[in-house]
């Protein structure tokens, strides 16, 4: 049987009242105007981990991208010249640069650095098995 608990809703915040509507006036319709609502703790706490897990997987994504998106830029600006690329103005004249040379901009080759880096990482990862899909791969 699963365990349950009664929580403040979090569409009224205990209210009962939401927003005017004209079928039931400001009438809550997730608690029913009740203010409570009744929530299985198993099923909670699975959506709060997999809340968790996504915002964790988000913040590695962010920081990885910016990794990127640094590491094109400087090597574009030593490529293309010195500009300074601490200002946005400067960021901005490697931009027009990087599109006039190589037909991208910045964050395009950064997204493609990203594909391949997860291509990369996806292909290392060991298999259910245990087996390591670069040895498959080669024969």
């Amino acid at each position: 049987m699963p365990s349950v608990a009664t929580i403040r809703c979090i569409r009224c915040d205990g209210t009962g009242k939401f927003s005017f509507n004209l079928v039931r006036g400001t009438v809550c319709f997730k608690c029913d105007g009740k203010g409570i609502e009744i929530v299985d703790i198993n099923k909670e706490e699975k959506r709060q981990l997999a809340a968790k897990k996504r915002l964790e997987e988000a913040i590695h994504q962010r920081a990885i991208m910016s990794k990127l998106y640094l590491e094109a830029a400087a090597e574009m600006n030593t490529l293309l010249g010195p500009f300074d690329i601490d200002t946005e103005i400067g960021l901005d004249k490697l931009n027009l640069a990087c599109g006039a040379k190589f037909g991208k901009a910045i964050h395009t080759i950064r997204d493609e650095r990203f594909m391949q880096t997860k291509a990369a990482s996806k292909l290392s990862a060991p298999l259910p098995d245990g087996r390591n899909p670069r040895r498959i791969a080669q024969g």
